[in-house]
């Protein structure tokens, strides 16, 4: 009987100990998985953010073109304008 009380005690202990353990494991796995949350975060920022940068690269290349088009449109009108000018000068 004294034997399963020394045995039961020392079996206790072990699990105390091992619950011990395990509850510092369990804590550096929640820091881990904190960790990997916020590289997580922050991957999907840069992600959005290279995004939103390739977007702005975009929008400058149509503003670019869209100058480029309102300028020959521009000439275009002035050329007729002055076609229309010399026309009417030959007519008087």
């Amino acid at each position: 009987m004294n034997c399963q009380v020394r045995w039961i005690s020392e079996r206790l202990t072990c699990l105390f100990v091992e619950r011990s353990q395990l509850s510092t494991e369990v804590e550096a796995l929640r820091d881990k998985l904190s960790q990997a949350e916020t590289l997580q975060t922050t991957q999907a920022k840069e992600t959005a953010n290279e995004h939103v940068n390739d977007l702005c690269k975009q929008l400058s290349a149509h503003k670019t073109m869209l100058e480029h088009l309102q300028t020959q449109l521009e000439n275009c009108n002035n050329d007729l304008r002055a076609a229309h000018q010399d026309a009417e000068e030959k007519e008087l």
